[in-house]
């Protein structure tokens, strides 16, 4: 609800921000924002499990996927960010706790599957979005406040170099990208 909460700040004077539990991930209430693609993602998880994984930043202080979506709300953000389910799941209803977000990765590398489906979220401001691999566009979808920043692709997973490049008024705003990491 990030984005509805901060379009309260923003329309009602007497709110004054948003919460988020928690910056910093932390050691303890185990995997308390986790998701799940068998049963509920509900409760605490057991052992190997030991980060409560629901801080926008991980324990080593790198951002999460939720920390680049709130530059979008907070902070006018323009360069898009691009995150992977990874292919594995492919057709498997994620289910996600209440401290929880998608289980995206910011990475274009999956041994091993050259040709799987695979699904992919772009955070953009601007207007529109193009998502290209490997130099070829493959979509162009509307983005920005419209879209509440987020716009999913379903492409086909093959190694290279996947961008995403936002416009506005059909300027292009910013532009990020994945490359497929080597062994």
């Amino acid at each position: 609800e990030a984005y509805e909460n901060w379009e309260a700040v923003k329309k009602y004077p007497h709110v004054i921000g948003d919460f988020v539990w928690t910056a910093w991930d932390y050691l303890g209430e185990s995997g308390i924002g986790h998701t799940s693609y068998e049963g509920e993602a509900r409760g605490l998880k057991k052992f190997p499990w030991h980060v409560a994984n629901c801080g926008d930043l991980d324990i080593c202080g790198r951002k999460r996927p939720q920390s680049h979506y709130r530059d979008f709300l907070w902070n006018d953000r323009k360069k898009p960010y691009i995150g992977v389910w990874h292919p594995k799941d492919w057709g498997k209803e994620e289910k996600i706790s209440p401290w929880g977000w998608p289980d995206v990765l910011e990475s274009w590398s999956f041994p091993g599957y050259d040709g799987s489906k695979v699904k992919v979220v772009v955070y953009a401001a601007g207007d529109q979005v193009e998502l290209y691999l490997n130099g070829e566009l493959l979509d162009k979808k509307s983005c920005g406040a419209k879209t509440r920043y987020i716009q999913e692709f379903e492409i086909q997973y093959i190694s290279g170099k996947l961008e995403a490049v936002a416009y506005a008024d059909g300027l292009e705003v910013s532009r990020a990208s994945l490359c497929t990491v080597g062994r």
